[in-house]
């Protein structure tokens, strides 16, 4: 993960955060096995469906939304403890790039 911090005026500070394609691919998979250990598919037991049904029957797009939330949760405290920042509310977020087999690209906006 790489990402840049720009301080402006207004106490408003903008965070850019690249994750790495195989980080990001990394993370979908977790996020579809985790889906499917409860997922209830006919045909098969719960655990045991193949990635393409299993992507199929929870939606791709809900994949991508809970693998960006994971990661931007997950790096986001690590990033404003290492920064020193203290933000009074939550971030603006806008996401660059959300897609399978590409790096994801996110900025978050605070006001501190």
């Amino acid at each position: 993960m790489q990402y840049t911090v720009n301080r402006q005026e207004n106490h408003k500070t903008e965070i850019k955060v690249d994750v790495p394609k195989d980080v990001f691919e990394k993370a979908y998979g977790d996020i579809l096995v985790a889906f499917g250990k409860d997922a209830k598919i006919a045909g098969f037991r719960p655990g045991n469906a193949p990635d393409d049904v299993l992507e199929s029957h929870v939606g791709h797009a809900k994949l991508l939304n809970e693998t960006a939330s994971f990661l931007v949760s997950k790096h986001i405290g690590e990033i404003l403890k290492k920064e020193d920042l203290s933000p009074l509310d939550s971030p603006q977020i806008a996401v660059h790039s959300l897609s399978k087999g590409s790096p994801f690209s996110v900025m978050l906006i605070f006001i501190l």
